[in-house]
């Protein structure tokens, strides 16, 4: 199981994952492709479950979050559907992927590494950023974000605190 998203990220598994759960075990607090993005560490995805529903209501109790990319997005296991959605607080928009778990990671975020990270605009900034690496707290942050008519530019992004991102963009986009 696996195998796919491992020969994506380029790194090698002598492990036998033959579980989802022994899968996020294996990528546990890890980061791939530069910054990419990294997976949640299992102590964090209860606080996290917390946050993204605080922001994102309808999915109170009804997700258990998977990883985030540096954009702040949040990957997350429906568990009505038990496919991937992902929410993206500098829009207040939620995407259904319609993808399996195991699909997802094996299949297509490697077909689709675009759509599912933005990793071109991810390179673009990262070189105007000066390569800079994000720590595992950190997102680019838009400053004025896009549902406040903000422009999708390198230049309306900065380096934040990525729980203080969240928490900002959810009053802003919720009027609370």
């Amino acid at each position: 199981m696996f195998d796919n998203f491992y020969g994506f990220v380029g790194v090698s598994n002598d492990k036998d994952i033959s579980s989802i759960e022994k899968f996020k075990e294996d990528v546990s607090g890890k980061t791939f492709c530069s910054g990419l993005f990294r997976f949640f560490k299992s102590d964090e995805t209860e606080k996290w479950n917390g946050i993204v529903s605080d922001y994102y209501s309808d999915y109170l109790d009804n997700i258990e979050v998977i990883c985030y990319d540096w954009l702040g997005r949040v990957f997350a296991l429906s568990k009505f559907t038990n496919t991937i959605v992902f929410f993206e607080p500098g829009t207040g928009e939620v995407y259904n992927t319609d993808e399996t778990f195991e699909d997802f990671f094996d299949i297509t975020i490697k077909e689709y590494t675009n759509d599912c990270f933005a990793s071109n605009f991810f390179e673009l900034w990262y070189k105007y950023a000066d390569e800079y690496q994000l720590s595992a707290n950190e997102c680019a942050g838009y400053i004025v974000p896009l549902f406040l008519s903000g422009e999708d530019t390198v230049e309306n992004l900065e380096v934040c605190d990525m729980e203080v991102y969240w928490e900002i963009m959810r009053v802003a986009h919720n009027n609370d």
